[in-house]
């Protein structure tokens, strides 16, 4: 029921289910068709996405950064080595 192949073209948080469930399921899927309909849920949704996008990609800027620190003190040290010269 949940599968991503199912999700509607530009609707992220909408599937669109074809296959005939059991009765049981009913009560489940009105509830989760209210809650896509709820604007609010979805701006929620939305916003949580967008939050998330803004944090990867701080958090891949942080290791990019953390990266060329290493790289420059491991620089620096073989820099210093050179100019002490052999012992």
């Amino acid at each position: 029921m949940f599968d991503q192949r199912y999700v509607k073209q530009g609707e992220q948080y909408v599937l669109d289910v074809d296959e005939e469930l059991p009765p049981e399921m009913d009560p489940l899927m009105k509830r989760l068709a209210r809650a896509a309909l709820d604007g609010e849920l979805r701006a929620t949704l939305e916003m949580q996405d967008e939050y998330e996008c803004i944090l990867d990609a701080r958090e891949r800027a942080l290791a990019e950064r953390d990266k060329l620190i290493v790289e420059r003190e491991n620089l620096i040290a073989e820099l210093q080595s050179q100019l002490r010269g052999p012992r």
